[in-house]
């Protein structure tokens, strides 16, 4: 556990099975990329049997995280983002 997410309560960030696949897009491809589905069904994977999945959703909803992949589904700075319009489909 490091001393910040200890210290925020934030220790469970710690076990979280994306922390092993740092590469991915966590939050989103980079400017003038395009989106690589096969990145989005890893992610979605990796969140799906993750220990602390509860854990996640939790702090997203608590903390309103507006952008990024957490908890299996995208967070998006806007509310009026439709599902069709994400990578993948899943918008929280």
């Amino acid at each position: 556990m490091t001393a910040t997410t200890a210290l925020m309560g934030l220790g469970w960030m710690d076990d979280a099975d994306c922390v092993t696949v740092p590469e991915l897009p966590w939050i989103g491809p980079r400017r003038g990329q395009p989106f690589d589905p096969a990145a989005l069904e890893q992610m979605t994977q990796t969140c799906d049997h993750c220990p602390v999945l509860q854990q996640c959703r939790r702090y997203v909803d608590q903390a309103d995280v507006s952008a990024g992949f957490w908890a299996g589904a995208w967070r998006h700075l806007n509310p009026d983002t439709r599902v069709d319009d994400a990578p993948g489909g899943r918008v929280a």
